[in-house]
């Protein structure tokens, strides 16, 4: 629900108050007044799991970060120390990341 929504429900439910006459007994007042109190009631715990969702999200940005750049540094030791150490396969298996497929050029049409 959005903010323009909210208003508009919030409003609603204020005059809805004030002019119980006018509710069918179909619609249920207190449950929809209750369900905006639950709302107000969850909002800063979901507050509080976002801003802790985005920490999270960032620490798994800067240790991802600090992995690759341990492992960048690596890659670039194995291939300048690497020669006869035994370090082949592991040198293919990490060029593998960093290879470069040429995209097939267009044909031009005839």
């Amino acid at each position: 629900m959005g903010d323009k929504s909210e208003a508009f429900c919030r409003q609603t439910l204020i005059v809805l108050a004030q002019n119980k006459q006018i509710i069918p007994p179909e619609l249920d007042l207190a449950e929809a007044e209750r369900d905006l109190h639950d709302l107000d009631l969850l909002r800063p715990h979901l507050a509080s799991l976002r801003q802790l969702v985005a920490r999270a999200d960032d620490t798994e940005m800067a240790l991802g970060s600090d992995i690759l750049t341990a492992a960048l540094e690596g890659y670039a030791l194995a291939r300048v120390f690497g020669k006869g150490a035994g370090l082949d396969a592991l040198k293919d298996a990490m060029a593998g990341r960093y290879s470069r497929k040429r995209k097939p050029s267009p044909v031009a049409a005839a």
